[in-house]
């Protein structure tokens, strides 16, 4: 049986609301809208992702977020927010589809990021109180249709047999601003793809455009750090580059902060089968990397100042967790095997798997967290996993005293810093209950010493 296109799955999905005469009301009213606006989003840059990911679905090959400033002399603080992609684009029934909860036509398509369809509407209030949807297949017109909180509150929304609805769209060409910025960057009018504005913009994570522009950048650049080699993604205008958590890829970000290199393990990969048919359901690959002592610090070794990986690795101390690739969530203390310590931020595990197996792995509807089921962590345990694991925890914590005591050896053939304490050491060794007030002071600065060195090398871990 031939596939289906995005397109073609579209024009199907809005002919049969058609056929059965739906009213494209909103289905319930301002309370169920409020309680989207809380759905879970972690900040601003998991809300924005399912923007981006709608468009890379669409077969885009550019992702812009744009920010505009209205008629403010400023541009430190953001008006309204775009999302603009070259993909197919949207018919204007199918704009008045999409701003609808769970009105999407990838609803449980089970093949990229999409499932329930309440991406767009939701992501959208979350971060404002209204949004806009504009879209153009090639060859067509602009269309628009909106959700504007502030409307529904005070009654004059649209409304079809006396119940909330989604607008009948409406011929309308975007912003002038952003048709401006789109030109800009394209170096011509958009002929085809989607746009979402959204505006009254009151729950941003990161107020300033400054601060907005280089977290998204750094968000997406982790998150769809698998995709960027198929579409772009701008963020005003700077492009997105990976980043790899594992630090494997050589073509991404902090690949080469200092001379210490991660080294990665052999991968594992799982398939996961029906318990009942025994249907294979999905395959799991597991991909491990060691970060040795002196990876995050400037120089390459262990304490003193760190580098740009630091941020990193700290943010993603724990499984790292990807559906089709695209990273979903960081887990650690939802973890059966070990509670995560700080120096786990030296060793990376990466489960990636197909979405045929999200209820395995009980992806919310948000996108936000993932929860393995009791059956996934067994599976992965019986495939070697947890094994890999301690091993990586092991050998970190056995090259850690190895690496200070190398860092410890003088090259120009000076005693070791263990060596003066202890022969500072042997001068107390005396059966006379008192010492002297020379051999006091020379306690006071064998303490002093180990002091020292001791900061210099532990005071790092604290």
């Amino acid at each position: 049986m031939k596939q289906q296109t995005d397109v073609q799955r579209q024009d199907e999905y809005v002919e049969n609301l058609e056929k059965s005469r739906f009213d494209y009301g909103l289905i319930v009213g301002e309370a169920f809208i409020r309680g989207m606006r809380d759905i879970g989003y972690k900040h601003s840059g998991t809300a924005i992702d399912e923007l981006v990911d709608n468009g890379i679905e669409a077969g885009a090959q550019n992702v812009h977020v744009l920010l505009g400033f209205g008629d403010s002399r400023s541009d430190s603080k953001p008006h309204e927010l775009a999302v603009v992609d070259d993909g197919h684009g949207m018919s204007d029934k199918m704009i008045r589809a999409a701003i609808l909860w769970g009105g999407g036509h990838r609803t449980d398509t089970r093949e990229l990021f999409g499932r329930y369809g309440f991406g767009l509407p939701s992501s959208s209030v979350s971060q404002g109180r209204r949004f806009e949807v504009y879209s153009k297949r090639d060859g067509g017109e602009w269309h628009m249709s909106y959700i504007d909180l502030d409307e529904i509150k005070d009654g004059t929304f649209y409304k079809e047999d006396n119940r909330l609805a989604a607008p009948p769209p409406v011929k309308a060409v975007p912003p002038a601003w952003l048709l401006e910025r789109i030109r800009e960057h394209y170096k011509k009018d958009l002929t085809h793809g989607t746009i979402v504005v959204i505006s009254k913009l009151d729950n941003l994570t990161w107020t300033t455009s400054k601060n907005l522009t280089t977290n998204l950048v750094q968000h997406f650049g982790v998150v769809y750090r698998n995709w960027l080699r198929r579409t772009n993604i701008f963020v005003q205008g700077t492009k997105v580059r990976s980043v790899d958590p594992l630090f494997l890829d050589e073509s991404a970000q902090f690949f080469d902060e200092n001379d210490v290199r991660a080294e990665a393990l052999p991968e594992t990969q799982l398939m996961v089968k029906d318990q009942d048919s025994r249907e294979e359901l999905g395959k799991i690959t597991v991909r491990y990397s060691y970060l040795p002592p002196g990876f995050q610090n400037e120089d390459g070794k262990v304490g003193g100042k760190v580098n740009s990986r630091f941020k990193v690795m700290k943010e993603h101390n724990g499984i790292l967790v990807l559906r089709a690739g695209r990273q979903i969530d960081v887990v650690n203390n939802r973890c059966p095997w070990l509670t995560f310590q700080t120096y786990d931020r030296n060793w990376k595990a990466e489960i990636d798997f197909d979405p045929q197996l999200d209820e395995e792995f009980s992806i919310t509807t948000s996108k936000q967290q993932i929860n393995l089921s009791e059956r996934m962590w067994k599976q992965l345990e019986q495939a070697g996993v947890k094994r890999a694991i301690e091993g990586l925890r092991k050998r970190y914590n056995d090259a850690v005293p190895a690496a200070k005591e190398k860092q410890e050896q003088p090259t120009d053939g000076a005693k070791r810093t263990s060596e003066e304490v202890m022969e500072a050491a042997r001068k107390f060794k005396t059966t006379r209950s008192e010492t002297s007030p020379s051999q006091e002071e020379e306690r006071e600065n064998l303490n002093s010493l180990i002091k020292r060195k001791r900061c210099g090398y532990d005071c790092f871990w604290y």
